[in-house]
């Protein structure tokens, strides 16, 4: 998961712990990668991504509750 406090969050990657323990270093650095670039688009890229069903938008509401 990508985190930016009050900004945006983003989930990039998961797994079942029941499939594999973890990830090794070049997946992590990897993910990082994806996950920076995620962080730093501005909001129209976003926007043309969720359009074009590149990614879902997941909203919580206003009072973080995941629905």
């Amino acid at each position: 998961m990508a985190f930016r406090s009050r900004h945006r969050t983003v989930f990039v990657y998961g797994f079942a712990k029941n499939e594999r323990d973890n990830i090794d270093p070049d997946e992590l650095e990897y993910w990082q990668g994806i996950s920076t670039a995620f962080l730093r688009m501005d909001d129209a890229k976003l926007t043309l991504m969720i359009d074009q069903l590149e990614l879902k938008e997941v909203n919580c509401g206003d009072e973080g509750k995941i629905p």
